[in-house]
């Protein structure tokens, strides 16, 4: 059966569910969507299984948090500026109908993390000291008070627990790839780590029974990602899951029995509970790719929105007794699943040997004839392409082109081995493993090896810089990048605490390792250029900010490089580094779309 011919302003208007369990998690059943246009907070109705709008005015995006304080009718918000990340934390009084500062920093990144069990106080995540720390905020007085002073950011946020003790995640030995669990009392007083569960380890607090007594927590300690329970009382630590999957810890429930996790495999995500004292395991018959889940209505249910290739979005709840999936909000659209392409999962070798796995996406092949093609960088570093619903590579697969996306070195859920290879060569071995994706591209005989073009954004925009203009030798044909970085010494100066820390966590600091910094950074080889290049950027990015763009461009046109032929540069406003509204993902997606067939479909070959 012949499909229809995909609309790009069709598949961006199909909603997108975003599940935010902060808060009074076990009874949580509210979501943030796109159902009308702009994002809008909502909640579901358990009785009848309803949803309903939760405020028609108030502005709530899909990266919005928030704590409902149902008893004094008012919510606590995080607010960025237009995607600035630079967050102030907002009350709302639904009373008064009046929105208030309870912190004014535009030039620090603060938000909440927890709320006090009493409900009187915040905890805080600021760098308004240079350094992320935590403090604690009362509501009524707006009075902030500093709990912790690390000299390097702390990681994530925090859990504060019944008895006022507070958990959370530090950097604190040389190694700052190591993250451990600390303490620290709701007085400031007794500040100090909880547990290393190695010194070259990520150990992060998901979350903590009602009671205080059991802490979730996230680790790679053993090579691959695994739950544990930690005993405050005890100090017994017990494992979950092995060597097999990479599982990340997502919740306790409310009676303690059981445990929540999602499990990756190489293009899935999906929901597993565990039994804590057998540690026998639950997994839902569900299909697709489910990224974030929590226990809901009183730990009967698992709140979630799956997809895949050939299914848009889903919003659904799943039956813990009945073992039965109970839609929420099932999109219709005026497309079948068999107008959906269904991508196929590859492996390739690349330089060194080592089997890389991918992703890839093929339109309707003709015999005898060759199409143009794509590879898309996901951003990172440890991005990856998964089995979900993906609007652009289905509109690049209707418009005729072939997209491979592949797990590429440092990507997520091969293992920290893996993973960790990207150290003190970011720039280097994923960079030919994306020259070798190209390679094998060539060799499909549905592939016009001489139309072929790299896409990306974030660690993915970075990527595209460098391939043409470090690695220009590939031969790229033409190349699109999203807010990406061209130098790492200028993003390093202008960047957040948080982002220096990382930036030093790949290479070292500056000062020891300049040569590799300056090596990796594409604004150094601008001149080796030759395919044309599209630069998109949100004027609002803290994380790869609009100079860099902007430096490469001022670059290219000092060489005599001529806009609108060599190279395109467009400045998206009211935007940060994740775009958030339907109009601007579909003016990206024009955009990008438009490049590639304007500089890929130079030729129709057939052979």
């Amino acid at each position: 059966m012949k499909k229809k011919h995909l609309e790009l302003e069709k598949l961006i208007k199909l909603p997108i569910f975003s599940i935010h369990p902060f808060f009074n998690k076990h009874s949580n059943l509210w979501f943030f969507s796109d159902l009308d246009g702009p994002s809008k907070a909502y909640e579901i109705n358990l009785e009848d299984f309803s949803y309903s709008l939760f405020n028609e005015k108030l502005k709530l995006g899909l990266l919005t948090s928030y704590i409902w304080l149902k008893e004094n009718n008012k919510l606590l918000i995080n607010r960025d500026a237009e995607g600035d990340e630079q967050y102030n934390i907002h009350l709302y009084d639904f009373v008064t109908k009046q929105e208030t500062k309870l912190t004014d920093t535009p030039r620090a990144k603060e938000f909440f993390v927890d709320i006090s069990p009493n409900k009187t106080h915040l905890l805080v995540s600021s760098n308004r000291n240079k350094v992320n720390n935590l403090f604690k905020l009362d509501i009524d007085s707006k009075e902030l008070t500093q709990l912790t002073f690390h000299d390097l950011p702390i990681s994530g946020g925090g859990d504060w627990s019944q008895d006022d003790i507070i958990y959370y995640n530090a950097i604190a030995t040389e190694n700052k790839r190591n993250v451990d669990i600390w303490m620290v009392h709701a007085d400031g007083s007794n500040n100090k780590e909880l547990l290393q569960l190695s010194d070259d380890s990520l150990d992060y607090v998901f979350d903590i029974s009602n009671d205080g007594e059991l802490l979730l927590i996230s680790t790679d300690a053993k090579g691959v990602l695994q739950a544990v329970i930690y005993n405050t009382k005890t100090k017994e630590i017990k494992w979950f899951g092995g060597s097999e999957f990479q599982e990340q810890a997502v919740q306790i429930s409310k009676d303690k029995k059981f445990l929540l996790v999602l499990r990756n495999e190489a293009v899935r995500s999906y929901p597993v509970i565990y039994n804590i004292e057998t540690k026998e395991e639950i997994v839902p018959d569900l299909p697709g790719v489910i990224y974030r889940a929590h226990f809901a209505g009183e730990d009967k249910y698992l709140f979630y929105s799956r997809s895949d290739p050939q299914t848009p979005s889903v919003l659904a709840l799943y039956d813990l007794a009945k073992k039965k999936e109970i839609p929420i909000i099932n999109p219709a659209a005026e497309y079948s699943k068999d107008d959906f392409y269904e991508p196929e999962f590859i492996t390739y070798k690349t330089f060194d040997d080592r089997e890389i796995g991918a992703v890839i996406y093929k339109p309707d092949i003709e015999e005898g004839k060759k199409y143009p093609a794509i590879v898309l960088a996901p951003g990172g570093p440890g991005g990856r392409l998964f089995w979900d619903f993906f609007a652009f590579a289905q509109m690049a697969a209707s418009e005729g082109f072939v997209l491979i996306s592949p797990h590429i070195r440092g990507s997520y859920g091969y293992g920290k081995e893996f993973r960790d290879l990207i150290y003190f060569d970011i720039g280097g071995g994923d960079a030919k493993d994306y020259i070798y994706s190209k390679k094998y591209l060539a060799t499909l005989d549905f592939v016009d090896k001489s139309n072929i073009g790299i896409y990306g954004g974030s660690y993915g925009g970075y990527m595209t810089y460098l391939q043409l203009t470090k690695y220009a030798y590939a031969n790229w044909d033409a190349g699109v990048a999203y807010v990406g970085i061209t130098s790492w010494k200028t993003m390093y100066d202008v960047g957040m605490s948080n982002y220096k820390n990382f930036v030093e966590s790949l290479f070292g600091t500056y000062e020891e390792n300049k040569v590799l910094w300056e090596d990796r950074s594409p604004l150094n080889f601008v001149e080796l250029i030759k395919a044309p290049i599209l630069m998109i950027q949100a004027v609002n990015d803290p994380r790869c900010p609009i100079s860099e763009s902007r430096q490469f461009r001022d670059k290219m046109l000092q060489l005599n490089k001529k806009e609108g032929v060599d190279f395109k540069h467009v400045e998206i406003g009211g935007e940060g580094h994740i775009l958030s509204g339907q109009e601007a993902r579909l003016r990206h997606d024009k955009l990008v779309l438009e490049f590639f067939t304007k500089f890929l479909k130079k030729s129709n070959i057939t052979s």
